[in-house]
Order: C-alpha cells, then structure tokens, then sequence
C-alpha cells in the first residue's frame, strides 16, 4: 500500500485524528465569536461615550486633551490594554487618520506595541520634541514675565 503502513487500524486512527480536528475547530469558532462578541460590546460602550475625534491638529493641546479623554474613557468601560490602540484609533480623522493607515503595519509590527507606545508614536508625529520644547520656553517665558511683573522669583 502506497504512502500507508499496512495496518488496518489506520482508518480508525484517521478517523479519530479527523474527529479531533472537527472538535478543535468547533472549539476555536466558538472561542472566536465570544471574543467578536466582547470586542463589539467594547466599541458599543466606547462609541455610547461619544469619544471626540482627533484630526491631526497642529496645536498639541487639542492631541493631549484627546489622549486623555481616551484615558479617562478606558478606565470607565475597562478597556482591556489589547483593546485601546483599536478603540482609540477608530476616533482618528483626516490627517491623523492618514498617518494612522500609511503606518498601522510597521507600528503594530514592533515588540510590545501598546497603548502607551502608540500614544509615544502619535505624539512624535503631531507633538515632535521640538516643538515640546519651544512650548516649554514659551511657558518658561510666560512664567518669567509674569513673576518680573510682580517683582517674585519664580518656584516652578
């Protein structure tokens, strides 16, 4: 017999091996649809919060403000950390959306990709650290004048 031991059981053995299979198989559909069905409960939670949208604004208040409310709103549905990065990014409009696309891949790609890893990302895009660091001189100016006025040291 050609590619076969010869052996009689082998029909019964192939045909526990086939059974074995059909149970795995069922077992991971069923595993599947629960989980589709707790991610679809997540984004109904989500999406009831009326979570704002982030359009890739240059100014990095409105990026820090969205972040947080994100934070804010993962600790309120508890979101699970797997979850975040595809809730969260859901919420991204027009040139925030685009940088999303052009680099989804190579970002889900990394070790350890996180919530706090994409939000490193996105804030490197539209809060680079120049411009953090003119924010804080600018803040530091600010505080400065204001303390020159009242004649005080500042205390930062």
């Amino acid at each position: 017999m050609a590619g076969g031991s010869g052996n009689k059981n082998d029909g019964g053995e192939q045909s526990e091996v086939v059974r074995q299979l059909r149970a795995i198989a069922q077992q991971l559909a069923r595993n599947s649809t629960n989980s589709a069905d707790a991610q679809g409960k997540l984004f109904k939670k989500v999406a009831q919060s009326k979570p704002p949208t982030y359009q890739g604004e240059p100014d990095p208040t409105v990026l820090e403000n969205w972040l947080r409310e994100f934070e804010k709103l993962f600790e309120g549905v508890g979101c699970p950390e797997n979850s975040k990065v595809g809730c969260a990014t859901y919420y991204l409009r027009g040139e925030a959306d685009l940088w999303w696309q052009q680099n989804e891949a190579t970002i889900k790609a990394l070790p350890g990709v996180n919530w706090t890893m994409f939000q490193e990302k996105i804030r490197d895009k539209f809060y680079p650290s120049f411009l953090q660091k003119q924010k804080a001189e600018e803040f530091s100016n600010l505080v400065m004048e204001k303390c020159q006025s009242l004649n005080t040291t500042p205390s930062l």
